[in-house]
């Protein structure tokens, strides 16, 4: 009998997890890389967001900058698009 991957999937995926929910690999879900970056360049090594453009339902971009150099992040991530949220209230932006 050959099992769908779906059903491996409910097979291994404990009850009420995002995994039982939505068996199929979707954005947003395990860590992001990229929000670990971001995350280090602002909270401890001075970077300053200086614009933030929040995606239609998909990608956000964050501009940060630091003596004079800019560096562009962007992800449609869920834990980025709450992390730039929070940056826009820390930041006033």
């Amino acid at each position: 009998m050959r099992r769908t991957l779906t059903a491996m999937a409910d097979a291994r995926a404990s009850p009420g997890s995002p995994e039982a929910r939505y068996p199929r690999p979707m954005a947003g879900w395990g860590d992001d890389p990229t929000l670990a970056e971001l995350r280090a360049l602002v909270y401890e090594d001075g970077w300053t967001p200086v614009t933030i453009t929040e995606g239609a339902g998909a990608v956000d971009e964050v501009v940060v900058e630091k003596d004079g150099e800019r560096k562009t992040f962007s992800s449609d991530h869920i834990a980025f698009h709450r992390f730039v949220e929070g940056v826009k209230e820390d930041f006033g932006l």
